[in-house]
C-alpha cells in the first residue's frame, strides 16, 4: 500500500484515526497495524519482544523516561541459548556488552557510540572467549576513561567531517523528488548548505553540543533500543560490522539534521522536532535495513562511500 505523499498511511485520516476501522471495525486491522509497534524475533521456543522507534509515541516514551532503558526476562519467554538457536552465545554478549556502553555517562553519546562501534568492528568475528576477555578490559575503569579519550579525537573528526561532506548534499537533487515527509527539513538544509560558513558551522558545532547535553538521556536511550532492535544480524545480507555501521550513520544523520535545524532557527530546537528526526532516521533503517546494508557494500567497494551514505537516507 503506497504512502501519501507526505508520508501517512493513505488509511489515516488528518485527525488520527483510521478509515477502515471507522469504517468497519477493527476487524479490518492486518497483522502488522494491530501489533505496531511491537515487533518480535522467534526462534524455536525463544523469543524476542521489541518496541519500534519508528513509532512516534515510542520516541514520546523515550523523551519523557530519562532512567537508563532497561530489557527484562518474561517467565514464559526466558532466553535459552543452544547450538540450534539462531544466534549464539557470543553475539548476545557482544549486544549486551554494547548496550553498557552506551549506557555509561561519563562521555557524550557521540564517544560512547563511536567506542562501541570500534568495538564490534574489531570483536566481530573473535571467538566467545576473545570477546569476553576484551570486554573484561573495557571494564577496567582506567582502561575505559582511555579508550574514551582517545575516541573523543576521532570522534571530533567525525563531526567535522560529516559537515563537510554535507556540502555534497546539494547535489541530492533527487531527494526533492521523493516526496518525504522529510521535505520541511531537508530543503531549507540543502539551501542553507549552498553558501554556509564552516568555520562559522565548526564553532556553532560546539555551542549546539552544549545546548544538546540535556538531551544526551534521549539519544542514549534511542540507540540502545535500536541496538537491541537491529543489531544482531537476522538475515543472511547481514553481519554485525553491517549492522552497526548503519546504526552509527542513523545516530550520526539523526544529530546532524538535529544541528542544522538548530542552526536555522537561531538557535532553538524543541523536543517535538528531536522526535519526529529521530523517527524519520530510525524508520529508514528498521524499514530498509537490508537495502541499506546492500547500498553500503556496493559503496565500500567503489570507494564512494561519503556522499552515497548521505543520498541513501535522505533520498530513500
Amino acid at each position: 500500500m503506497p504512502l501519501r505523499e507526505d508520508g501517512r498511511c493513505s488509511c489515516l485520516r488528518d485527525d488520527g484515526l483510521c478509515e477502515l476501522v471507522c469504517k468497519y471495525g477493527e476487524d479490518m486491522l492486518s497483522y502488522t497495524c494491530n501489533f505496531f509497534p511491537r515487533t518480535a524475533l522467534e526462534n524455536d521456543n525463544y523469543i524476542e519482544l521489541y518496541l519500534d522507534n519508528a513509532c512516534q509515541a515510542v520516541l514520546e516514551f523515550l523523551m519523557r523516561d530519562k532512567g537508563h532503558l532497561v530489557f527484562t526476562d518474561c517467565e514464559e519467554y526466558n532466553r535459552n541459548i543452544s547450538k540450534e538457536k539462531l544466534f549464539d552465545e557470543r553475539l548476545f554478549t557482544i549486544r549486551d556488552f554494547v548496550i553498557d556502553l552506551l549506557q555509561v555517562e561519563a562521555s557524550s553519546i557521540w564517544t560512547r557510540f563511536f567506542t562501541a562501534y570500534r568495538f564490534v568492528k574489531n570483536n566481530a568475528e573473535k571467538s566467545l572467549d576473545e570477546v569476553t576477555a576484551n570486554i573484561n578490559n573495557y571494564y577496567d575503569a582506567d582502561f575505559l576513561a582511555r579508550t574514551f579519550a582517545e575516541t573523543d579525537g576521532l570522534n571530533l573528526d567525525l563531526n567535522f567531517a560529516i559537515q563537510y561532506k554535507a556540502h555534497m548534499l546539494v547535489n541530492a537533487n533527487a531527494t526533492l523528488e521523493k516526496g518525504s515527509v522529510f521535505k520541511k527539513y531537508i530543503v531549507p538544509i540543502m539551501n542553507y548548505l549552498e553558501n554556509a560558513d564552516m568555520v562559522a558551522m565548526i564553532d556553532g558545532w560546539t555551542e549546539f553540543k552544549a545546548f544538546m547535553e540535556p538531551y544526551e538521556y534521549f539519544f542514549e536511550n534511542y540507540m540502545v533500543n535500536s541496538v537491541y532492535r537491529s543489531i544482531l544480524p537476522t538475515d543472511k545480507e547481514e553481519n554485525l560490522s553491517n549492522n552497526v555501521e548503519v546504526l552509527l550513520i542513523q545516530l550520526s544523520m539523526s544529530y546532524f539534521t538535529c544541528f542544522m535545524w538548530w542552526l536555522l532557527n537561531d538557535n532553538k530546537l524543541g523536543e517535538d522536532e528531536i522526535i519526529d528526526i529521530a523517527g524519520h532516521y530510525a524508520r529508514i533503517v528498521e524499514h530498509n535495513k537490508i537495502q541499506c546494508i546492500k547500498f553500503l557494500n556496493k559503496l565500500k567497494q567503489s570507494g564512494d562511500l561519503s556522499f552515497g551514505v548521505f543520498y541513501m537516507l535522505l533520498g530513500v
